[in-house]
């Protein structure tokens, strides 16, 4: 009989690299072809820029809901972290598979739940797992702490402000081989203020949302975030 594999992959940020997936998949294609079994197109699985610490993950459910069909006897991921980082979670997934039949390969930490004893190694990884995203968050928020007592912003663009880089005086370069950055500091941008003020204006006189929206699109002002890709040509009344 034909053994028919899953491929789950994911990446957490949108920080990092769509290719991110590929690679993982190419991994686990790889794995799959060693052992002589067979993946279709419709059981590759993917999130993209989803922690694993999401339980209801658009790629991960579905993956789940065919596990339940019986449709796949082995779900391939790269390395487990992958499946996903709730330990609570993790056991859960481990005893719904086992019942049904399904193993669990992790292919670069060696994660096999079809072997004798493969609970130990399984649990174990899911507790690491989820302890480097909650070390990865007290890290991040330290970060941010440190940078807020430096008077430097933590946030995300805001209409009415713009963003001065503060550059590392000596010059030295970042690992990427540009200047390196010490924080961003943020000081009011004239233009956009003036902007927010004419919304308040034509609020206090009684004009509501939706007209103030069409009133500055009729005038050509940029909405906020108007530089990103995945909002340019949108105007206010898109927001």
């Amino acid at each position: 009989m034909m053994i028919k594999a899953a491929i789950y992959a994911r990446y957490s940020s949108d920080m990092q690299r769509p290719q991110t997936i590929e690679d993982q998949i190419r991994e686990c294609r790889k794995f799959i072809d060693s052992q002589g079994w067979v993946v279709r197109e419709e059981h590759i699985f993917t999130d993209y820029a989803v922690t694993g610490s999401d339980n209801y993950r658009v790629g991960y459910t579905n993956l789940k809901d065919a596990a339940q069909r019986q449709e796949f006897q082995f779900i391939i991921v790269d390395d487990l972290s992958r499946l996903g980082r709730d330990t609570a979670e993790s056991i859960k997934t481990f005893s719904e598979l086992t019942y049904l039949g399904i193993s669990i390969v992790g292919v670069s930490d060696g994660i096999d739940t079809s072997k004798p004893m493969a609970k130990i190694p399984y649990y174990f990884k899911s507790i690491m797992n989820e302890m480097f995203l909650d070390d990865l968050r007290e890290k991040v928020s330290r970060g941010m702490r440190g940078q807020v007592l430096r008077n430097f912003s933590v946030g995300g663009r805001v209409f009415g402000y713009k963003y001065i880089e503060i550059l590392d005086p000596s010059g030295q370069k970042g690992r990427h081989g540009h200047p390196k950055r010490f924080g961003v500091k943020i000081a009011v941008d004239e233009n956009e203020a003036e902007v927010i003020r004419s919304i308040f204006d034509l609020r206090i006189k009684g004009h509501g949302l939706k007209a103030i929206a069409i009133y500055l699109n009729d005038r050509g002002i940029e909405s906020p975030q108007s530089d990103n890709p995945k909002r340019s040509g949108k105007g206010f009344e898109d927001y």
